[in-house]
């Protein structure tokens, strides 16, 4: 695929790379345990390199010769007002992006020998609960970085 036909594609690429980090921290959070952190560790990185994954082709498929909004997808959300849900992504928006999603594969195989067993008295280590959260609130961040403020 061409750059241009990546990103007129019908895939909803910033959705998926906001919403799938954060069904993998959700998914972490319901099923991750500690007294299981190799399954615990494996399910983070697993939800890491896939947010990773999905920013590939907003990368691939960036026109750099333009300054207008990419990737745009706009469905309206609440009829009574004009609310939108609105994304694209510029060029200083696409590093923000892929960054992120780089830092958190990055802090998850860094913690890669402290998400371990948890016990009651040693609340210092991380727990599949803390990264489970690190892994959705990392995403949230685009939500920053790739909203859209305009008027329709």
């Amino acid at each position: 695929m061409m750059a241009g036909e990546i990103a007129s594609s019908p895939i909803p690429w910033l959705t998926l790379a906001i919403f799938v980090p954060i069904v993998a921290g959700l998914i972490l959070l319901a099923v991750g345990r500690d007294d299981r952190p190799e399954f615990t560790r494996s399910l983070a990185l697993a939800g890491a390199l896939a947010g990773l994954l999905v920013t590939i082709p907003l990368y691939t498929g960036f026109d750099s010769t333009t300054a207008a909004m990419q990737f745009v997808e706009k469905v309206e959300w609440i009829r009574a007002f004009p609310v939108y849900y609105h994304l694209g992504i510029d060029g200083i928006s696409l590093w923000f992006v892929i960054l992120t999603a780089f830092i958190t594969l990055i802090v998850v195989i860094a913690g890669w020998q402290v998400i371990t067993y948890v016990s009651p008295s040693t609340w210092q280590h991380f727990s599949s609960c803390r990264v489970s959260w690190w892994v959705c609130l990392q995403h949230l961040m685009d939500c920053c970085f790739i909203s859209s403020l305009k008027q329709p």
